[in-house]
């Protein structure tokens, strides 16, 4: 989707209902925080120091750092640990 579209459809969804949605940059240490909340909430397993290293590494190739992202990468680790 074409970021054009995203506000669009942002807007959009504003109109209709009253509401936004915001996905707001967020430090690392609060980002790695929220990683640790949702894996420990989805019951992965992983060693605290890989789950952080993958974590960034994920935030690295999204360009990105926010609760939004911490959850994709989080999903994304549970798929590969079915």
């Amino acid at each position: 989707m074409r970021w054009e579209e995203e506000l669009d459809e942002r807007l959009s969804i504003s109109d209709r209902f009253g509401i936004s949605i915001g996905f707001y940059e967020c430090d690392q240490n609060l980002y790695l925080e929220i990683v640790r909340s949702y894996s420990k909430s989805f019951g992965i397993n992983i060693e605290t120091e890989e789950l952080d290293k993958r974590a960034i590494q994920w935030q690295v190739q999204r360009g990105s750092r926010s609760g939004r992202v911490a959850k994709q990468f989080v999903v994304s680790l549970l798929s590969s640990y079915q």
